[in-house]
């Protein structure tokens, strides 16, 4: 007797009929949201470290280029803005969609690659205004605790969305259903 859904035959996001290597499982839509979620949660707190340490550094009189900030917690429209934005729309869609049952692996495969590349080139590309692991820390002067949590936080979410990007390349080939 089947103890799930789609062992039945039963519609799993309009799965019925189709064969079990075309179906995604409960499990594998789970896997998603979870490191969905998860990257969410940890983009809004170093969103939030970007904020705050933006205004550490205009209060403490630091390098303005340490100053990673930008509307909505200062009057100017900085790249800060954008990432605020794409990281907001990619990971509020997805969890929504991909609990619908209307986003899955490639979704997530994009969303991995579109971030990690954003990740990668504000942390880890030289340029006049890189976001490096000293800025990070240096930002919180008297607080090397916090400094340290925004690097470590940092380094989380590409461990993250490498995870995010191996497991929905998992569930795209195991599934065949990248949209």
């Amino acid at each position: 007797m089947p103890t799930q859904p789609w062992e039945s035959g039963d519609e799993v996001n309009g799965s019925r009929g189709k064969s079990a290597a075309t179906r995604t499982s409960a499990s594998e839509r789970t896997s998603l949201l979870v490191l969905g979620w998860l990257a969410a949660f940890l983009a809004v707190l170093h969103l939030a470290d970007h904020a705050l340490r933006g205004e550490r550094v205009r209060s403490h009189g630091l390098s303005p280029n340490w100053d990673h900030s930008g509307w909505p917690f200062k009057s100017d429209v900085t790249p800060y803005t954008f990432s605020l934005i794409a990281a907001g729309l990619l990971l509020g869609i997805g969890p929504w969609g991909t609990y619908r049952g209307k986003l899955r692996a490639g979704y997530w495969l994009g969303t991995a690659v579109a971030l990690g590349a954003l990740v990668t080139f504000v942390h880890f590309i030289p340029t006049a205004h890189q976001e490096s692991a000293n800025v990070m820390y240096r930002s919180w002067i008297g607080l090397d605790a916090v400094g340290i949590a925004a690097f470590v936080n940092t380094f989380a979410i590409v461990a993250v969305l490498l995870l995010m990007a191996a497991n929905a390349i998992r569930v795209g080939v195991r599934t065949g259903r990248w949209w």
